[in-house]
């Protein structure tokens, strides 16, 4: 009985680490949404474009295509989360998207290509759907 008592405590503890994880990555991904929106006020073009390209590094990355990743991930939480009433998700996937149209603007036609066929605009319409259901 004692083991189990053990065991069930343990369990507990876990959960409550793997959670405060997750609120910690999640806390910190809001912020790297933030500061990527920055990033592109003021319709900048070359501050747009090193998001996407980075010409002086060996290996280059694009960062918009990585944050409508991040957002497609968080897709399957959020329902939950604004059922429960927690914040931190859909706080995270709202910042993404406020990046996001921020780098279009300008214009900017090579982050308005690369985000036309991202699969953004279908994640944009499954997010009215989940905040549509969730708020019935």
């Amino acid at each position: 009985m004692r083991q189990m008592a053990m065991k069930a405590g343990l369990k507990a503890s876990a959960v409550k680490i793997v959670e405060e994880e997750e609120n910690t990555l999640s806390a910190l991904m809001t912020e790297v949404m933030k500061f990527m929106r920055r990033s592109c006020f003021g319709q900048h073009k070359n501050m747009q474009d090193v998001l996407r390209v980075q010409r002086a590094n060996r290996d280059s990355f694009n960062f918009y295509l990585e944050a409508v990743q991040y957002m497609k991930a968080l897709e399957p939480d959020i329902r939950g989360s604004i059922a429960k009433g927690d914040t931190r998700i859909s706080e995270s996937a709202i910042r993404g998207l406020l990046m996001l149209a921020e780098s279009m603007r300008g214009p900017n036609p090579d982050n308005q290509q690369t985000l036309a066929t991202s699969g953004i605009f279908d994640l944009g319409d499954t997010y009215v759907g989940l905040v549509s259901s969730a708020g019935a």
